[in-house]
């Protein structure tokens, strides 16, 4: 298991997400504002919840790192 988070900040405003992913599944999540619950959502399905600007940005910074590319020869 692995936990990350991210944030995003504008102007005074800031928005925080947690997550807790179990290979590409979501197991746990803290993430308010957000237009359904993240919980059992594989991380590509995550990417596509709406809900709130700055915390769809912060749960785009926490899931982008987990995201690798595989080099090509």
């Amino acid at each position: 298991m692995l936990e990350v988070a991210g944030d995003a900040t504008r102007g005074s405003d800031w928005a925080c997400v947690r997550l807790v992913v179990d290979g590409d599944r979501i197991v746990d999540a803290d993430a308010d504002g957000l237009g359904e619950p993240l919980a059992g959502l594989t991380l590509w399905e995550a990417a596509a919840v709406p809900g709130e600007q700055l915390v769809v940005d912060a749960l785009a910074n926490a899931i982008g790192p987990i995201f690798r590319a595989v080099p090509d020869p």
